[in-house]
């Protein structure tokens, strides 16, 4: 007996552009925290995540 295969749709890339308005330290720690979560967004969905 043949299964019937159904085809995964192909998982979109997301991409995040941060912007900042002023230098400042803490901008630092902001663009950690987006890398983190883009490696957790790829993880739990398998979409390519970039963080610019």
């Amino acid at each position: 007996m043949l299964m019937p295969v159904r085809a995964e749709p192909a998982k979109t890339a997301l991409r995040f552009v941060l912007v900042p308005k002023v230098s400042h330290p803490w901008f630092e720690e902001v663009r950690l925290g987006a890398l983190a979560a883009a490696r957790m967004i790829t993880s739990q969905t398998g979409r390519p995540v970039t963080v610019d």
